[in-house]
Parts: structure tokens; sequence; C-alpha cells
């Protein structure tokens, strides 16, 4: 049962990591919080720094629904036939399957977890 270790960083999760601040993604863009708001993210497991996340309030997560519902509404997925959307869903299912490394690894240091159960997560 393996944990990660600093020096057992993919290159690609060093990089997140190496980011000084952690914004949100809205609307395509990135986004910090409407206060200024941060928070860090710890390693359970070592207690050492891995983050700064913007701390969103609740206007920021109302903005946040009202640019997805008029994404939604004004983009072409609302009216994808569903084997359309169903294949679109299965590209991204492929593209995140391509992606557990990093994401499970990036899991793992946030949640201490172990790497191979934060990849089934």
């Amino acid at each position: 049962m393996a944990t990660v270790t600093k020096s057992h960083l993919l290159p690609e999760v060093e990089k997140f990591l190496a980011k000084d601040l952690h914004s949100g993604f809205v609307g395509g863009k990135e986004m910090g919080s409407a206060d200024g708001g941060t928070f860090t993210s710890f390693d359970p497991g070592s207690g050492k720094k891995l983050a700064e996340v913007c701390a969103f309030q609740p206007s920021d997560v109302a903005k946040t629904i009202e640019v997805a519902n008029v994404a939604f509404k004004k983009q072409p997925w609302a009216k994808l036939p569903p084997n359309e959307r169903s294949a679109l869903l299965h590209r991204l299912a492929d593209r995140v399957e391509n992606e557990k490394a990093i994401l499970g690894q990036i899991e793992a240091l946030d949640a201490g977890k172990i790497e191979s159960q934060a990849q089934g997560d």
C-alpha cells in the first residue's frame, strides 16, 4: 500500500502544486472568490501545505450556477440527441481514465488516502 511522498510526485502533480493560488474555473475562465478569501489545503499525513485555494462564498457559487445555466441554454449541448451526448461523455470518461494517475495522486495527497484507492475513486 503505497502512499504519496514528495519524491514520487508525477511532473504534472508537481506543476499543479507549484501554482501560487488555485482559483475556480467558471465559464471557461479562472475566477477568484468575490471577497478575495482563500484557504490552505494541508496534506493530512504530513501536515505540510499543499495548496492555497480560493474560498468561494455563496455569491460566487450563485454566479457559477448562473453561468452554467446560461451556457447550457445557449450552447449546442442542450439540443444534442442523446446518442451524441453519450459519445461526448464517453470521450470525457476516456480522458479522465487517461489522467487517472495524476488525479489520483492529487486526491491521495489532499485526502491522505492510499494512491491506489484514490485512483479508484
